[in-house]
């Protein structure tokens, strides 16, 4: 028996540190030990806390369906387990205990896991080195930014997380985008110990060799259907991360070049302490100067250079006004995305950026602000992921002979004035960005929480891209996920048909038509487009009508949509989805 989630390794002398979302999802892999088969055994699954060092307490129990087992036959056994106290998770430890009844051999019939949890709440992660004022007042500026664009964030201090050593892993991937403080940029790498590179000791003006593995496999678990995104800021980043060695320690320039795909020029566009003009080089997101002062800002480039669009794209974010060393290389910030990862990499701190309006441009934020607006704006038109909650669903779907119909669905619209409906369109011959035109408003309504619209007339053998905005009152705007409509599959003779039954309670049957043979992907997903079920993954039909069974069994009730892609002989691709309701 070994229990696979919640993941990370754990021992009785051993605390693992977990990144969840509520509720908590356990799953055990069971094996049949034995020389028979084993009939209607249940397995059990016991959660358990302990606040500030007490004893343990049982907060859930929960018990399979009977189930049977072949020789040697493993089977994954899934429960859906509580929803975690979000004001006890950093006082407590957890204990999950599995075991199914006693045998001829019980020593091996339970299993258990100790563990820490980091809770994930929202979208968006800020994580920060709090130990030195540096790395609070960039922390402070951060807060203040994401205040004012009114983004919901999860806090996570890399200094000795949860009461736990500086050494311990930390795991980055649940969330969508992930904000990067800088600590105190004076403090640079002092120790040649690899053990020590290693647990994160090489000073706050860096990132140690752990931290750059765990930004890696955070960006390593971006999907084309569910990006990652990352913005990160801070003096000497670049320097000791990308160029300086100091008493033979380990940079990581691999990290700075594959990961953030920049590349180190200089430790200050002038000789000491910069004060002066950056200036934006994206005016789609970065539309004005701004004023920073900044003792050893990095000069930066992107490491290698692409095409103004495509599917790969590197650029700059800033440069900075006044630069006599090398002109053509000062950079201040960088940009990169790709179909599945966004970056946007600072070379100066989040605090050095004055917090004062630039004269003449109508921005009353302050210079933060509009980095981080900057930043989140170039990662939502590409397809990044910063959603508050507020958000249910966004989908589009043809609706008669050229019509497309948008809708959305929102769990809570405190202080929302209206709602903005946008299409992407070619920027045109003057920018090489593409652009967002409103197409439609509707006023925010208290006594529903669904709305939409229809966009008449559209050529229905042409993709559309659509997003959603929510306009607060105050002028804070909150976007959907970007919503994809392909060309329209019926009239090319695909068809789609909503599954049988519905509402279902775990088992069902999805029917389709293919006008011509295909490889097909049918998959399922929650109402963020996170994928949590694919039966179905690139697998050849022939031309005709064709059934595929689902099973939904391990999912929460709720609404979900599943998706097919039939992909045909010349490479085309059409994609039709539906909603489904699962109440067991």
């Amino acid at each position: 028996m070994a229990i696979t989630q919640p993941a990370g390794f754990s021992e009785t002398s051993d605390t693992s540190l977990v990144t969840t979302e509520n509720p908590l999802w356990i799953t055990a892999q069971v094996k049949n030990l034995s020389s028979q088969a084993v009939y209607s055994r249940m397995v059990t699954a016991v959660v358990q806390r302990a606040t500030n060092g007490g004893a343990w307490t049982t907060i859930w129990t929960g018990n399979s369906a009977p189930l049977s087992w072949n020789v040697s036959e493993t089977k994954a056994v899934i429960f859906q387990g509580p929803s975690l106290d979000t004001s006890l998770v950093h006082r407590s430890v957890y204990r999950i205990t599995v075991s199914v009844p006693n045998d001829q051999d019980n020593v091996n019939n339970s299993q258990q896991k100790t563990f820490r949890v980091i809770l994930k709440n929202n979208a968006v992660l800020v994580t920060y080195n709090g130990a030195t004022p540096a790395g609070i007042r960039n922390l402070d500026s951060v807060k203040v930014a994401l205040a004012r664009l009114n983004i919901p964030y999860d806090l996570l201090d890399r200094n000795a997380p949860d009461g736990l050593s500086d050494s311990t892993d930390l795991d980055y991937t649940p969330w969508w985008t992930l904000v990067w403080v800088s600590g105190d940029p004076s403090l640079a790498p002092t120790s040649s110990d690899e053990t020590n590179l290693y647990t994160g000791v090489t000073g706050q003006g860096s990132l140690s060799f752990k931290e750059t593995q765990e930004v890696e496999r955070y960006l390593q678990q971006g999907r084309t259907y569910a990006k990652k995104s990352m913005v990160i800021a801070g003096q000497n980043i670049a320097y000791y991360n990308g160029y300086l060695t100091v008493n033979n320690s380990v940079t990581d320039p691999e990290w700075m070049q594959t990961y953030m795909h920049t590349t180190f020029v200089a430790n200050s566009p002038v000789l000491g302490t910069y004060n002066g003009w950056i200036v934006g080089q994206q005016p789609a997101y970065w539309k004005y100067p701004d004023s920073l002062n900044s003792t050893s800002p990095d000069v930066i480039k992107p490491s290698f250079a692409t095409p103004l669009v495509g599917s790969e794209v590197t650029g700059f974010a800033y440069t900075y006004k006044t630069h006599p060393v090398t002109a053509a290389d000062s950079g201040a910030g960088t940009t990169y995305y790709n179909t599945m990862v966004n970056t946007v990499f600072y070379g100066f701190d989040w605090a050095d950026l004055a917090q004062t309006t630039p004269g003449g441009f109508g921005d009353t934020t302050s210079g933060t602000t509009r980095a981080m607006a900057a930043a989140f704006a170039f990662f939502r038109s590409h397809a990044g992921i910063l959603l508050p909650v507020e958000f249910v669903s966004a989908t589009a779907q043809h609706e008669g002979q050229s019509d497309a119909l948008i809708k959305w669905e929102i769990a809570g619209q405190k202080d929302v004035a209206r709602y903005d409906v946008e299409q992407q369109v070619d920027g045109g011959a003057s920018t090489a960005q593409p652009a967002w035109v409103t197409l439609s408003h509707a006023d925010a309504d208290p006594s529903t929480t669904k709305y939409a619209y229809t966009e008449a007339n559209i050529d229905v053998t042409k993709s559309y891209t659509y997003r959603i905005v929510a306009v607060d009152q105050n002028g804070a705007k909150t976007y959907s996920n970007t919503i994809e409509l392909g060309p329209d599959a019926s009239e090319m003779g695909f068809t789609l048909s909503q599954n049988y039954p519905n509402p279902t309670t775990g088992q069902s049957e999805v029917t389709f038509t293919l006008p011509e043979a295909a490889r097909v992907t049918l998959r399922v997903m929650d109402v963020t487009g996170k994928i949590v079920n694919a039966d179905v993954t690139n697998v050849s039909y022939a031309t005709g009508q064709q059934s595929v069974k689902l099973d939904l069994s391990t999912l929460a009730n709720g609404s979900y949509v599943y998706e097919m892609i039939a992909t045909g002989a010349d490479g085309q691709s059409v994609t039709l989805s539906k909603k489904l309701t699962l109440q067991k």
